[in-house]
């Protein structure tokens, strides 16, 4: 049996054993329930054994601010095409993509993994890197290499490239090139020169969980919405767009992925068979459209993240009609 065809419980022993911190994730990509998973992340195989017994295809994350790894996540899907985006900054840099370990992660997007600068560790801001390249460090974690997710697509190896187990067991995981460390360094809000004056300053830390933890809540909301909206009469495609362009809001600041909204409103499109009824191409351009929609316009702050606005209002503000 190769790699490929080994399950969730293998990996999360093999990455335990290779002394990466790790923990269980469920469907949706998010820590188990009752988890505190920065708290809890192990290499204590007893631990691993006693989580993946309770469930053996939950996702096997990788804790990256207990092993010394970041991670440059490039998507591809619903957006700018982070590989490309990635390619040619690894180009500018004279850094060889053959070098780098890499995951082809189940939407085709990459995972490319480096050893933490030797300087402060870097987190999870993306600075002024390109559109479309996520950073994931301290304080962050990843899907691992060989995980699988219920509808049978896996994270899988680059077969150009090192593999990670290989990198991890020998230490020869490379470096993150300098350029690129800088670039994450660097304040990355100047895309929101548009928002004002006001925001030329970074927000606190407090300020910024606040946030990040707003925007996370509000996805929960928005997918929730969707989800549970009925068949008939019809309206999902209309709401799914007030949505994208709601969450856009939240992604041009910063305070939540794009990927991640992306991802989990096009799961909730399929959980109301909106996907089924319309196609997916379809539901992908509404959610590409309104993310992008809202992303022009970035929310200024917490109390004016449209609180107190039903989702329609939002519409007919913007449009001038409501959703029928």
């Amino acid at each position: 049996m190769n790699q490929e065809q080994k399950g969730n419980a293998y990996f999360a022993r093999k990455l335990a054993s290779l002394g990466l911190a790790v923990f269980p994730c469920g469907d949706d990509k998010r820590p188990k329930r009752g988890i505190k998973w920065r708290d809890e992340s192990t290499t204590e195989l007893a631990k691993v054994e006693e989580w993946w017994n309770e469930s053996q295809d939950a996702l096997p994350a990788i804790d990256l601010g207990k092993t010394g790894l970041i991670v440059l996540d490039a998507d591809r899907h619903g957006g700018p095409d982070g590989v490309a985006a990635i390619e040619k900054l690894f180009a500018s840099c004279s850094t060889n993509l053959a070098e780098v370990p890499t995951v082809i992660t189940p939407s085709g997007g990459r995972h490319y993994y480096f050893k933490q600068p030797n300087r402060e560790p870097l987190g999870n801001a993306r600075g002024s890197l390109p559109n479309g390249i996520d950073v994931r460090g301290a304080g962050g974690y990843v899907i691992a290499p060989g995980a699988q997710l219920p509808d049978g697509r896996r994270y899988t190896w680059e077969k150009t490239s090192p593999n990670i187990f290989t990198t991890i067991r020998e230490r020869t995981q490379p470096g993150l090139p300098e350029a690129i460390a800088e670039l994450i360094r660097r304040n990355g809000h100047a895309h929101d020169e548009a928002v004002g004056p006001d925001t030329d300053q970074l927000p606190s830390n407090d300020a910024r969980v606040r946030e990040q933890a707003y925007a996370a809540a509000a996805l929960d909301g928005c997918a929730t919405e969707l989800a549970s909206k009925p068949h008939a009469p019809s309206g999902r495609n209309e709401l799914l767009n007030v949505l994208a362009f709601r969450m856009g809001t939240f992604v041009a600041r910063e305070w939540i992925d794009r990927s991640q909204v992306f991802n989990k409103l096009l799961d909730a499109a399929r959980a109301c068979g909106l996907v089924k009824d319309d196609g997916e191409v379809t539901v992908r351009k509404t959610l590409k459209s309104g993310l992008d929609a809202g992303m022009r316009e970035p929310c200024r702050n917490l109390d004016r993240a449209y609180e107190a606005r039903p989702f329609d209002e939002e519409r007919k503000a913007r449009e001038g009609d409501s959703i029928k």
